[in-house]
């Protein structure tokens, strides 16, 4: 088969080897592969021999309710000739006449628990069984003349190793103490632990989980001989691709052109998210807002709000002042698209205080930079269930991994990441543990870049500070007078369709407003819109000035704030021009102010 995914690719290459053969298959297990379900394409570009085309396993599959099922009528026969277990009288009696030993008839047992001695049964006997052993003349004769439906057909009588495929195991073997579970989920896992460390390494179990860690741990376990393998979410192009294919009434109805466009937009959705996505509009597409819109009700449903995507709306061209951070993170930007990972840091960290940019800087990077962003919102990872927050945080990391490269945007990073205390089970300092293990990937340098924001970084755990996480931190303190005369440009620009503000005006407007962050800024452009909407004309200097009636300077504690970022930035190269000189006052300044605000 022609693009086989890298994944399928790593799984063949264990077969090989003969490393493993086991797998679980985890995170996009849903989502067609090739235009096939994973089964199916696993059956044909694995479990096919690449010159004859004939297969060279025999799949079974196992869930829930159903237990042990096949792919057709052919397959249950074979599994059944060699089991010696007939379906009813008749055919046990015909087996017989034919030279096959037979131990009874019926329905195979109808749940996973009863299941595992006859597919013992099966990989200890199939390659013994006299069909496997006789001549093909004499299988031919045996067969010959003989109903249908009572032996397989003629190209699958040959008993074949066996590849069982456990859909949603973790309803089998599902995770918890083993003693609080039920005598039937001890069986199966102990049932797949055997299979995988059976010496016939021709046979294969592939699991299918959502996420790992909803199985039970002596399955993921490094000594259970089970390999795990991660599909990821599809890329750009292939949700193009996909995108291309969506019909209505026979007729394909999404251009290249609107399809770019949308795959561009639509990080972090599966191939099964955008059909049901664009199923709501048909025969009408989507605009837009109702794109983004029906996005981020699809990842809610899915995260339950620990990760919501990021749609930057604008570069640099959109961000006021900020000279000295955007020039370092020019130098990030340049790194990520010359693929030079080692020059790309594995966190950032802004601070200052509230109201001064970073959120908004943190945007336009993920703009500039031309990646996938995403917020990740850590207080919901949290669950009153055992386990279920450990499961929360994996699988937000596993969709992270899947965007790469992206950009992962932490806000307040101080009441974010907390180590917790012993009343919660250890819950808390397993997730900070998992978090810095993350963090500190090497693997992830250049892929995964962590930003994170806080106006109190001496509440941030030091862990999380040291190089090789947040490894560089950026002062954003109360902008000067030109930079507030910058920032109101831009909010003109952003938010007034017409305006004739004259540069008068805004130097005026700049003067008038020292002390105010870039939100407040922000407010005052807001408002001095609306009140031009009311006059039913373009916004000028006048509507500002009546603005600033209205909307007052409210945040507190900037000095405070300010202070507290100069004494956690490690690197001079990242700060202002005006603080390069004498920092060492300012250093001095910032103790003063800190020591005072704590009294």
């Amino acid at each position: 088969m022609a693009n086989i995914p890298p994944w399928i690719t790593e799984m063949n290459e264990r077969l090989t080897r003969k490393s493993h053969s086991a797998f679980i298959l985890h995170l996009n297990i849903h989502d067609p592969v090739m235009n096939y379900t994973v089964d199916r394409v696993l059956t044909d570009s694995m479990f096919k021999s690449a010159t004859s085309g004939m297969r060279i396993r025999l799949p079974m599959h196992m869930d829930r309710t159903r237990a042990l099922f096949f792919n057709d009528d052919d397959d249950e026969l074979l599994f059944r000739i060699v089991i010696g277990y007939a379906k009813n009288q008749q055919h046990e009696n015909i087996w017989t006449n034919s030279g096959i030993s037979t131990t009874g008839n019926g329905p195979l047992p109808r749940s996973p628990e009863l299941t595992w001695p006859i597919i013992q049964q099966y990989v200890k006997t199939y390659s013994k069984h006299q069909l496997f052993t006789m001549p093909e003349a004499k299988r031919l004769e045996l067969f010959q003349g003989e109903p249908p439906s009572m032996f397989p057909s003629s190209q699958n009588r040959m008993p074949l190793p066996m590849a069982l495929f456990v859909h949603n195991a973790p309803l089998i073997a599902p995770a918890g103490d083993s003693a609080h579970l039920s005598v039937g989920d001890r069986t199966n896992v102990q049932a797949l632990l055997n299979l995988a460390k059976e010496d016939d390494m021709n046979n294969n179990v592939i699991l299918f989980a959502n996420n790992l860690l909803e199985l039970h741990s002596y399955l993921i376990s490094p000594t259970s001989r089970f390999h795990a393998v991660r599909i990821p979410y599809p890329n750009e192009d292939a949700r193009k691709q996909w995108m291309m294919k969506i019909s209505f009434e026979g007729k394909k109805i999404i251009g290249a052109k609107d399809a770019t466009h949308w795959a561009r937009i639509s990080s972090g959705l599966r191939l099964n998210d955008l059909r049901d996505l664009f199923s709501r509009f048909l025969p009408e597409l989507p605009s837009d807002e109702q794109f983004v819109l029906a996005q981020e009700q699809i990842m809610q449903t899915e995260f339950g709000g620990i990760l919501e995507p990021i749609h930057p709306r604008f570069g640099w061209d959109f961000v006021g002042g900020l000279e000295h951070i955007k020039r370092a993170l020019n130098l990030v930007i340049d790194a990520i698209k010359e693929g030079q990972d080692n020059r790309v840091p594995m966190g950032l960290l802004f601070l200052g205080p509230a109201g001064t940019g970073k959120s908004i800087v943190a945007e336009a990077l993920a703009y500039e930079a031309k990646i996938n962003a995403v917020a990740l919102n850590l207080s919901r990872v949290y669950s009153k269930w055992v386990g279920e927050s450990e499961r929360n945080l994996e699988q937000a990391i596993e969709a992270i991994m899947s965007l790469t490269p992206c950009l992962v945007w932490i806000d307040e990073v101080d009441q974010s990441f907390q180590r917790g205390e012993e009343g919660d089970s250890g819950v808390s300092q397993r997730l900070f543990k998992r978090i810095l293990e993350v963090m500190s990937n090497p693997g992830n340098r250049g892929k995964v870049l962590f930003v994170g924001a806080s106006n109190r970084p001496d509440r941030i755990d030091a862990a999380l500070k040291r190089a090789g996480r947040f490894d560089r931190k950026f002062l954003f303190e109360v902008p000067g007078q030109e930079q507030r005369a910058s920032i109101i440009q831009v909010m003109i620009r952003r938010y007034a369709e017409t305006a004739k503000v004259k540069a008068g005006d805004v130097a005026s407007l700049a003067e008038s407003t020292k002390g105010w962050t870039g939100a407040e800024l922000e407010s005052l452009t807001i408002k001095a819109c609306d009140l031009a909407g009311r006059d039913g004309g373009d916004v000028t200097g006048k509507h500002f000035k009546d603005a600033l009636q209205f909307i007052r300077c409210a945040t507190k504690e900037t000095d405070f704030m300010t202070a507290l970022a100069i004494l956690e930035v490690d690197d001079l190269e990242f700060l202002p021009d005006s603080y390069k000189a004498d920092f060492d006052q300012k250093v001095k300044w910032a103790e003063k102010v800190v020591a005072q605000g704590r009294k």
